[in-house]
């Protein structure tokens, strides 16, 4: 019988040498979730028997708040939700977890993200949804997978980890909130979303939840742009002084699909599109604050054309083109201008170090380069999840790549130039409720 006497446990005999003594649940917010068939699954570090597969179920989401009952109270606010937790490995024991994906959004990008995650081992795509029956089974089908038309059926299937979210920038919220609700991680594509407030009320639900949250900017991950952040790092032209960014897309109706065009879905053109790799790269090279810009486009409110100056911090000036060139080859190059050389970036015609008269190539573009791009940014999420920590572009990062976004079309509209704050919201700590955007 076990006695406890001033803080100690007596009675309990010691392991016997080379053996592992049990260990307890450190903290009840380490509970698993809820298992798919309503059992009470065992504490996290309640030893399972042995060969024993731990069991992988979710919480059911609480369903969007337009499709429950004028009145009914909000599950996700109750309080009577076990709180999700992030997966993590005992110590000592290799990264072997699978990670199983939900595909929200099959068009040309989702093809790229089953391509990546054929790539990365440990990942699978589990599970695909979209409105579009045919094109859900037609990405689903060869990956064994299941097919959905409604990403909240996808959700409380209990058959995924973690979502990426592929869809119109408009309706990023409702599912990123809708996954974080039910435990899931998420990737979601950029821009993350339409408005600072939904960027928000998402970087809340996902702290709230204690579930990653990455957002899908893949510049840093193309073998040119890192050839280049590798140069600047190493200062090989010194501090960057200037910069030029210019690329091409063809925004005219009937060039992609029609919500591209909807305001009300896209958020805007070819900037909030095309344009948000441009800020993301210019961000992420330099390491440097926008404090100010000053923009101009061409047609409203689906602009086809932008051109944007933007002041950062340390006095460095950047400039940034995106037009729509019609039925011509698209263009995409960015030039960096230091103290002591310049760099020359481009996904066409590669990386190249200018300095003292001579030109070295750091990078040449190859048929590989995309793809391999794509699949470092789902290696660094599942890399994320497993091992506890921020992906290497998180949520507030593309809050700000939006604010900068935004500040330019104020900036359009005024025909002068819009400060940008750069400040942090006060976004709830994990043990804070829900925020009420993301469940009313």
């Amino acid at each position: 019988m076990l006695r406890r006497q001033g803080g100690a446990v007596r009675g309990l005999r010691r392991a016997a040498p080379g053996t592992r003594r049990p260990r307890r649940p450190r903290d009840r917010r380490l509970r698993r979730r809820d298992s798919g068939d309503g059992g009470d699954p065992p504490h996290r570090g309640v030893p399972a028997q042995a060969g024993a597969r731990p069991p992988r179920g979710r919480t059911r989401p609480a369903a969007h708040a337009r499709t429950r009952p004028a009145g009914a109270p909000d599950p996700a606010a109750s309080g009577n939700r076990r709180p999700p937790v992030l997966r993590r490995r005992p110590e000592g024991e290799p990264f072997v977890t699978e990670l199983r994906l939900g595909l929200v959004g099959a068009g040309a990008v989702g093809a790229l993200h089953v391509e990546a995650a054929q790539r990365v081992p440990g990942v699978r795509v589990a599970s695909v949804c979209d409105l579009d029956p045919v094109a859900a089974r037609r990405l689903a089908a060869p990956l064994d997978a299941r097919a959905y038309t409604d990403h909240r059926d996808l959700i409380a299937s209990g058959g995924v980890d973690a979502v990426l979210v592929n869809t119109p920038h408009a309706v990023h919220t409702a599912i990123v909130c809708d996954a974080a609700a039910a435990g899931l991680h998420v990737l979601v594509e950029k821009p993350m979303a339409t408005s600072l407030a939904d960027c928000d009320a998402m970087i809340a639900a996902c702290a709230e939840a204690r579930v990653r949250l990455a957002v899908g900017h893949v510049q840093r991950f193309l073998p040119d742009k890192a050839a280049a952040k590798a140069a600047l790092d190493a200062g090989e032209i010194g501090e960057p002084v200037l910069v030029s960014d210019r690329r091409g897309s063809d925004y005219r109706a009937g060039s992609r699909p029609s919500w591209f065009l909807d305001p009300r879905v896209a958020g805007g053109g070819v900037f909030i599109n095309i344009g948000a790799h441009c800020v993301d790269r210019l961000l992420w090279l330099t390491g440097r604050r926008v404090e100010q810009v000053d923009g101009r486009l061409k047609n409203t409110p689906i602009e086809t054309d932008v051109l944007v100056r933007l002041d950062l911090t340390g006095g460095l000036t950047a400039h940034i083109a995106v037009t729509s060139t019609g039925p011509a080859a698209p263009h995409d190059e960015m030039t960096v201008v230091g103290e002591t050389g310049t760099l020359s970036i481009s996904p066409h015609t590669g990386t190249a170090l200018h300095k003292d008269g001579t030109t070295a190539w750091l990078h040449r573009p190859g048929p590989e380069d995309i793809p391999a791009a794509f699949a470092a940014q789902l290696a660094d999420f599942a890399a994320a999840v497993a091992e506890d920590r921020e992906p290497a572009v998180g949520g507030p990062h593309g809050r700000r790549v939006l604010e900068i976004i935004l500040a330019t079309y104020s900036s359009a509209r005024r025909r002068g130039p819009v400060q940008v704050s750069g400040r942090r919201p006060p976004w709830p700590a994990a043990t804070h409720p829900a925020p009420t955007s993301c469940s009313s």
